[in-house]
């Protein structure tokens, strides 16, 4: 049974929760965010597992119409995030901390998947093996400083592939 918002956020993770807190087999759908950001997830300084989620049909004004996190460590893991839109991330947006994104298909967004920092601190994005296509403006959009590990992924068919203002991607390997 889908999970839908009438206001804000339909999942919250907002109270230190580390990755004990898992979220999974759910289909999370139609949010429109907390402060403009985080339709379907909203997330701050919290580390959560999200397992095997279909993430569908969001759309915010600021950041991560599928999924935004700030500051965390998530992990997302075997989930499908499409259809949902944002002025930035509208697949997923992170800004801060070391989410990782593995075996996930992120496809027919506004903009598949956003990383940045708001500090120097030694954090970073890695996504693994995973299917980022058809998303309207780009696949992979990084910026500030940060640093992006992409393994064994098909990014294709997307506004551009990958955009890097002022970030690094490391180990750009089988893109």
């Amino acid at each position: 049974t889908p999970v839908v918002a009438d206001t804000g956020s339909v999942v919250r993770f907002i109270n230190e929760e580390d990755s004990t807190a898992i979220l999974k087999g759910f289909t999370i759908q139609n949010g429109v965010g907390i402060f403009g950001n985080g339709g379907g997830i909203y997330i701050d300084g919290s580390s959560p597992q999200i397992l095997n989620c279909s993430i569908l049909g969001h759309s915010v004004a600021g950041s991560g119409g599928g999924a935004y996190g700030q500051h965390t460590n998530a992990y997302f893991y075997k989930c499908t995030i499409q259809g949902n839109s944002a002025a930035n991330g509208g697949g997923l947006a992170f800004i801060s901390g070391s989410p990782i994104i593995e075996d996930c298909f992120v496809s027919n967004n506004s903009l598949g998947i956003s990383y940045s920092r708001s500090s120097s601190e030694g954090a970073n994005c890695t996504i693994i093996n995973s299917i980022i296509t058809y998303n309207s403006i780009g696949g992979i959009l990084t910026n500030f400083q940060c640093e992006v590990n992409i393994y064994g992924c098909n990014i294709s068919y997307n506004g551009y592939g990958i955009k890097n203002s002022w970030g690094t991607l490391l180990d750009n390997k089988d893109t």
